[in-house]
């Protein structure tokens, strides 16, 4: 995916999701897409981060080369790459809208925190099975 930052009037950056790019067989070496020059407006969906299941540690913060890639950044990994404060989410380009690459935006529909709940129904019910493995066979009578 390709976060293009949009600096607006105030001098804030808000971070553009513009689509997918093929990375290619190399990831030392990413493409390097073209960001639009100019005073623009976007069109977009404004989200959260994304988050993964685990989140690694963040590496260090490198003002060196770009492009780079980064693994389901959070605001920190991200403003401490630019001078200028960077709003806390990201703005999901419209499909519509010129400047982007393919695109196509689907609304799961589950947060993250709704998988959390699932795995703590999962472990909650093989703890109860266990409890009943237990008391089933410690409580015994010999014949």
């Amino acid at each position: 995916r390709v976060w293009t930052p949009l600096q607006m009037a105030d001098g804030r950056l808000i971070m553009v999701d513009r689509g997918w790019v093929a990375i290619g067989p190399d990831r030392a070496h990413p493409p390097k897409p073209a960001a639009p020059q100019g005073r623009r407006q976007v069109v977009g969906y404004w989200r959260h981060w994304p988050e993964p299941g685990l989140r690694f540690a963040p590496g260090p913060c490198a003002n060196d080369d770009w492009p780079r890639v980064l693994l389901y950044p959070e605001l920190p990994e991200v403003a401490c790459n630019y001078k200028a404060p960077v709003l806390d989410g990201l703005l999901l380009l419209d499909e519509n809208a010129e400047g982007g690459f393919p695109r196509d935006w689907q609304d799961v529909g589950l947060p993250p925190l709704r998988h959390y709940g699932y795995a703590l129904q999962w472990y909650a019910l093989a703890l109860a099975l266990c409890a009943i493995f237990i008391g089933v066979n410690t409580n015994k009578q010999r014949y």
